[in-house]
């Protein structure tokens, strides 16, 4: 009873402050749409109420447009609805056949796939990095008794159907780092860096000093030259997946010294399972060699079996580091949760049947990935807005919060609301891509009410960093008016 009054007492409160600042809030907004720095620009915005579930205010609210890595929001937090917080992925070292008297196996090393994006990662405290996780597999067949492999070092490849990029990603994305897709074994967040000596003159092409890891088979065309000290990194990988000939093209800044760039495993599978069988040989453990397969029909004894930090943090990395390979798993897992298959498709069906039971409108829900790399994603900034009040009702919002970034802190939001001096306010998930920027997330006002927003521009042909700067002003000037008393 004391709840229901106290509920009851937040919504008049929160009708009388609307009743006062709704005017002054939406001159704020026809300021902000009217500014001729948007003249050519498709925008849209959207800012509801959580408590009451009511939008207070909107512009083109109902357009759908390219939100970029926004998307990532519907992704990441209908997976803690769906798989729930505590969802934790599993990969499974085993043996088939037997273990003689003298440590030989006569069988097959069987590594089990279980779709985990945070296998080999340094991103987070407690999971081995490649290094410490490659020994710790070894050590574990040796504790298992086995000094000799009659057999293969097998990786059983089967957890996801659909393996690495989503079709509809762009050609340059694909074989950088960001663009490696979620492949039923990942592995060291599915990248490879490579490292230049950039100590030379401007034009001249930077040596290679180092690669890491290692990728077997690799072969690398380096067109990159040296350009401007601010120029930033400018450089992109080309080949694709499973494609072993890679070409660098583009600049990177003079007189850094050595400077890394990252780029995709091109199989990381393949990669993975090649890696033990050497690292097994090297440590004096021989065996027939190394295969892929989606089958294995022979009785399967457990070495060891490898865990992933709680769905939870990896929802917090992923919206943090903007990570696409977190996303686009954590999709095809909600898909295999649904039907043991892991089409991306299924997935994004599934996000559309939770949508439904929150009696959110699925149609300007038009998505084909679950990072938002895609070009193809569209959504609207009252739907991004509502299903955030939604999901902050149902799971709370002092929970979705602590899931994503405050601006100007760490992460993709160091450079956000920078001048602000209230950034503690806000929890951002931001969207950048040529000729897109999104702003996502959940504010606070003083008096302890919690609004979700949205706010999208598409079709500029200025830098992203003038836009956010016009939409860091925007926000500032919302929360100082959402907290008049």
């Amino acid at each position: 009873m004391r709840k229901l009054i106290y509920s009851i007492i937040i919504l008049i409160h929160a009708l009388t402050c609307y009743g006062q600042n709704i005017d002054k809030l939406e001159e704020s907004l026809d300021k902000f749409a009217s500014d001729a720095f948007f003249k050519d620009m498709h925008l849209s915005f959207s800012l509801v109420n959580v408590t009451l579930g009511k939008q207070v205010l909107g512009l083109e609210e109902t357009k759908p447009l390219v939100p970029a890595s926004s998307l990532k929001l519907i992704t990441n937090f209908s997976s803690l609805k769906i798989l729930g917080s505590d969802y934790v992925y599993q990969t499974n070292v085993c043996y088939s056949g037997l273990i003689t008297y003298d440590g030989t196996l006569r069988g097959d090393i069987v590594i089990i796939s279980g779709g985990d994006p945070t296998l080999g990662s340094d991103k987070f405290k407690g999971v081995r990095n490649l290094t410490q996780l490659s020994s710790y597999i070894v050590d574990k067949i040796k504790a298992g008794g086995i000094n000799c492999i009659e057999g293969k070092i097998i990786l059983l490849n089967d957890y996801y159907t659909h393996q690495g990029p989503v079709d509809s990603w762009q050609w340059n994305d694909i074989s950088n780092y960001y663009g490696a897709g979620a492949w039923s074994m990942n592995i060291h967040e599915n990248l490879y860096s490579i490292y230049f000596n950039t100590k030379d003159k401007i034009g001249s092409t930077p040596k290679i000093t180092k690669i890491f890891p290692t990728i077997p088979g690799l072969e690398i065309k380096n067109e990159i030259s040296l350009s401007d000290p601010n120029s930033g990194d400018q450089a992109y990988v080309f080949g694709g997946p499973e494609n072993y000939n890679q070409t660098i093209k583009g600049t990177l800044p003079i007189g850094h010294g050595q400077f890394s760039i990252k780029a995709a495993i091109p199989n990381p599978p393949l990669f993975f399972a090649e890696m033990m069988y050497s690292l097994l040989n090297d440590s004096g453990i021989g065996s027939f060699g190394f295969k892929l397969t989606t089958e294995y029909k022979d009785k399967l004894h457990l070495l060891c079996t490898i865990e992933s930090p709680k769905l939870e943090r990896i929802v917090y990395m992923s919206n943090v580091e903007s990570n696409n390979l977190y996303s686009e798993a954590l999709l095809k897992t909600i898909a295999k949760n649904k039907n043991r298959k892991s089409n991306p498709q299924d997935g994004l069906d599934e996000i559309k049947c939770l949508m439904k039971a929150y009696k959110l409108n699925t149609k300007d829900y038009k998505a084909v990935d679950g990072s938002g790399l895609s070009r193809q994603n569209f959504i609207s900034a009252a739907l991004m807005a509502e299903f955030l009040s939604k999901i902050s009702t149902d799971l709370g919002p002092q929970k979705i919060a602590k899931l994503m970034a405050q601006p100007g802190q760490k992460g993709t939001l160091s450079h956000v609301m920078k001048n602000s001096k209230d950034t503690n306010a806000f929890r951002i998930k931001t969207g950048s891509m040529k000729a897109v920027q999104s702003y996502s997330g959940l504010v606070k006002s003083k008096d302890d009410q919690w609004f979700s927003f949205c706010l999208m521009a598409n079709g500029f042909d200025c830098s992203n960093s003038l836009v956010r700067k016009k939409f860091d002003h925007f926000l500032t000037e919302i929360y100082a008016l959402l907290s008049l008393q």
